[in-house]
């Protein structure tokens, strides 16, 4: 328990005692905040919000099925670096010397995903 003022003596030795008065804030000299009726969160809004929360992860829920390899994203390879631009558009940067190799490379990995890599909107590009 502090009181809101307090008056201590110097710990240090062979200096002369001085005292030393800190202010401590304590819960009795702390503003108290009492909400406003208008302040609080009314029940209907919290359901309202609630609704609207299961609407949104709804939304997520199918926008990751129709794009299961989002949660994939970044693809970080070797030879090939793989990043979703949004709107179906994926951007492959190519490494390496032989940047044919990284690009066939970058389509076997699609087709391991089950995903045909021509019916996929690439934006190859190679890094130098």
């Amino acid at each position: 328990y502090f009181t809101n003022a307090k008056t201590m003596p110097n710990p240090i030795k062979n200096i002369p005692n001085i005292p030393i008065t800190l202010e401590i804030p304590t819960p009795t000299n702390l503003p108290k905040y009492i909400p406003k009726k208008s302040e609080e969160f009314p029940v209907d809004d919290v359901a309202e919000q609630s609704k609207k929360d299961i609407e949104f992860q709804k939304a997520m829920d199918r926008y990751e099925k129709e794009n299961p390899l989002l949660r994939l994203m970044p693809v970080l390879e070797p030879a090939f670096h793989i990043e979703y631009q949004g709107k179906g558009i994926y951007k492959v940067t190519l490494f390496g010397e032989n940047k044919q190799k990284s690009k066939l490379d970058s389509e076997n990995w699609w087709r391991s995903h089950s995903v045909d890599p021509s019916k996929v909107n690439l934006i190859y590009i190679e890094n130098i």
